[in-house]
């Protein structure tokens, strides 16, 4: 129902698909969804906003009836690309910040179900690069991470009062670091565990958080 053109669904109207649970209504051009419209899915589905050549392409409002997922942003071809919020439904946080190719990739902050949240760089949908890490116990990290786990030079703030100013692998002190302790006192040295692979003799670093091992 609506607009037609050299036998092509074009201009503005109304797409019922199936047995008329999925309902596009909107713009088309060439047959293709293509410029602002509402599409909803025989699930429940529903994708409000922007369209090119038949795919989200622009600012794009999803619901997912399963999921109870909410995405609020920008798209290009059918991808999450630019910025956005990703809403996870039962209480597992969000995502709002850049994203590329379907991926948290660049400036963002991440709330997770626990309370914990993450507010720095992302780099292919995982934590990396610098940012602060507010845990829900009242911790707080400030400094490099790598894939997820804290590494490299940071700060980590206890909420007891100590801190602890120094390199990090794995999630764990290692390396050059100094621990002040609430009371005044402070371990100013090296945090590095090592063990021999037997097979290669090769030194492996273990990262347990202890200093020199011990």
């Amino acid at each position: 129902k609506g607009d037609w053109k050299d036998n092509y669904y074009h201009g503005k109207g109304i797409l019922r698909t199936g047995y008329g649970e999925e309902v596009y209504s909107g713009h088309f051009a060439k047959g293709l969804f293509h410029g602002m419209g509402t599409f909803k899915k025989e699930n429940g589905d529903r994708y409000q906003g922007s369209w090119e050549r038949g795919k989200p392409h622009g600012h794009m409002k999803i619901e997912w009836v399963e999921t109870e997922n909410t995405f609020s942003g920008m798209m290009r071809s059918g991808l999450y690309h630019g910025k956005g919020k990703m809403t996870f439904g039962g209480g597992l946080g969000y995502y709002d910040g850049e994203w590329e190719r379907n991926r948290p990739h660049g400036q963002g902050a991440r709330v997770y179900s626990n309370g914990t949240r993450y507010v720095g760089t992302f780099s292919d949908g995982e934590v990396h690069g610098e940012g602060i890490m507010f845990y829900v116990n009242g911790d707080q990290y400030i400094g490099a991470f790598h894939r997820g786990h804290l590494s490299g030079r940071g700060v980590m703030k206890y909420l007891r009062g100590d801190t602890y100013d120094g390199k990090f692998l794995n999630g764990f002190p290692y390396g050059e670091g100094k621990y002040s302790y609430a009371d005044g006192s402070y371990y100013e040295g090296e945090y590095k565990s090592k063990k021999v692979l037997k097979a290669t003799l090769d030194e492996v670093p273990i990262c347990n958080g202890k200093r020199n091992g011990f």
